[in-house]
């Protein structure tokens, strides 16, 4: 008797996961007849793939240094048959086709970096996800050393606290409330801002922070006598990499009047305000070659005020107090090289393989050419402490979300002493007009 062993090329193929062995005897006499067929089936386990090593040149983001972060996925499998892919943050999945180079203008917050291994053989199981997390330096802000009121503008007939060119405070008030005499009129009042600061630290990037609150008494003056406007300087103080730079901004106050109408009741109508005019502000300011814009924006308010981002409203003869927010933004401009979608550049550098097969030499390549973009080193050399203040250009107007209006108690409104109203035709409101033309 004779077995005959069937082999199926294509059943034993290394690239299946079941192999199926046929076999059965053949009859060797006429009076013995073939039996039947007997299969057994060998199955195969699949083997999952090791993921990619993730290896960045800085594990963080800094502010001078290290704005620009190489990353190469090295492959964990040798010859095994599988492709790398990466993602960064929430983005879709890439191919991984050369180092991936990531700005810290893309990445204020830092950024998360997955990276898997793609089998290319039924034989293998694509693997795990790899995760690295780069991290980015926060700025910080060392304190408010100064937020001052200057250059108050107005008619002809302007009366404030600030009445010289080099005058500055950070209480401001505006509006004449007396006669020719010097007696004050009956229920007038001098309108006012003042500005208090708060301390904060460790800020980042797009990030809103209570930078300090403006206190606004909506007063009731005589005619042509009020401030159309006021600049508020804020002078801070930056602590970047051990070295303290002081930076000056300018914010103009547009203070705008409206027509009161007697019956309005609640009063919101005929409110007066405060309006940031950010076109004539200056909110930039350089460090080593980068530029940094900080955006203000009124807050939440006491009872008899309410806000929506660059306005501030308060009622008539009353007063209100308002949260002043204020957003640091990175503005330097980006590289270009890899954005937030994880997009690889188009050439390695010289020197270095391609596919990241080994980290260590590829790295040192991305390195020196990160220098052409004049990138880390070139920006610390540049780093000198005890830089003089930066006074920023003019920037255009930045929208934001609205506020959220009024909430606690307001401080009781500040009356001006009786007498009798020889003027009093002459009043801002005593006749139900508006006040001087756009202000007061």
């Amino acid at each position: 008797m004779i077995v005959q062993i069937f082999v199926h090329k294509k059943s034993l193929s290394w690239h299946s996961l079941h192999s199926n062995l046929p076999a059965h005897p053949l009859k060797f006499t006429k009076s013995l007849t073939d039996s039947g067929r007997e299969d057994a089936i060998f199955s195969a386990t699949p083997v999952q793939l090791n993921p990619p090593a993730i290896v960045p040149s800085s594990q963080s983001f800094g502010i001078l240094n290290n704005r620009s972060i190489a990353v190469v996925l090295e492959n964990t499998n040798g010859d095994d048959p599988s492709t790398m892919q990466y993602r960064i943050g929430n983005g879709p999945w890439s191919d991984y086709q050369r180092f991936l180079l990531l700005d810290r203008v893309d990445s204020e917050s830092g950024a998360v970096i997955n990276s898997k291994a793609i089998s290319e053989d039924p034989y293998y199981l694509d693997s795990d996800t790899e995760l690295n997390v780069l991290i980015a330096e926060v700025f910080d802000l060392a304190g408010i050393t100064n937020g001052l009121f200057h250059n108050p503008s107005g008619g002809s007939g302007i009366v404030t606290n600030l009445p010289y060119n080099n005058s500055q405070s950070d209480f401001f008030e505006w509006g004449r409330i007396t006669n020719s005499y010097g007696n004050p009129y009956s229920g007038f009042s001098k309108s006012s801002l003042e500005f208090e600061g708060s301390e904060v630290e460790g800020i980042a990037f797009d990030n809103r922070f209570l930078i300090g609150n403006i206190d606004y008494y909506n007063g009731r003056f005589l005619s042509n006598t009020g401030a159309d406007s006021v600049d508020l300087a804020l002078d801070l103080a930056f602590y970047i990499g051990g070295t303290t730079y002081n930076t000056a901004f300018d914010y103009e106050f547009e203070l705008v009047n409206t027509i009161n109408d007697n019956n309005d009741i609640e009063g919101w109508a005929s409110a007066d305000y405060v309006r940031m005019d950010r076109s004539n502000s200056a909110t930039e300011f350089e460090v080593a070659g980068l530029t940094f814009e900080l955006v203000l924006e009124f807050g939440e308010t006491t009872a008899d005020g309410f806000s929506n981002f660059d306005e501030f409203h308060v009622r008539e003869n009353n007063g209100a107090t308002s949260n002043l927010y204020a957003t640091l933004k990175n503005t330097t401009r980006s590289q270009g090289n890899v954005g937030s979608d994880g997009t690889a550049i188009e050439d390695p550098p010289s020197g270095g393989s391609e596919e990241g097969s080994g980290g260590g030499g590829l790295l040192s390549g991305i390195l020196d050419f990160l220098s052409g973009f004049g990138g880390d080193d070139a920006a610390a050399d540049d780093t000198t402490a005890g830089e003089a203040p930066v006074t920023a250009p003019v920037t255009a107007p930045v929208t934001a979300p609205v506020t959220a209006p009024v909430t606690a108690p307001v401080t009781a409104p500040v009356t001006a002493p009786a007498t009798a109203p020889a003027e009093a035709a002459d009043s801002d409101d005593g006749n139900g007009k508006g006040k001087s033309k756009g202000k007061g």
